[in-house]
């Protein structure tokens, strides 16, 4: 099991804040997302905040990534 990291209210806060920029079902991904980031890190604000909007930025482009395909697919008729 993975150690859990201890979040402050404010830095919790921030995390929370930053994943309504994600649709619900995004959300799961983002939080292990910003704990993978934080993982190998002091965990402080700064560095809360930084994963929080990295992760964020990581998954919007990967859902982006992931409908290009679709919409690829469609095109070529492999749907």
């Amino acid at each position: 099991m993975d150690t859990p990291i201890a979040l402050t209210d404010q830095q919790m806060l921030t995390v929370t804040e930053v994943a309504r920029r994600l649709s619900p079902h995004l959300r799961g991904q983002y939080l292990q997302t910003v704990a993978n980031l934080l993982s190998d890190v002091v965990v402080g604000d700064a560095s809360v905040h930084r994963a929080a909007h990295r992760a964020v930025q990581m998954i919007e482009i990967s859902a982006w990534q992931s409908s290009q395909r679709r919409d690829l697919k469609v095109i070529d008729g492999t749907v």
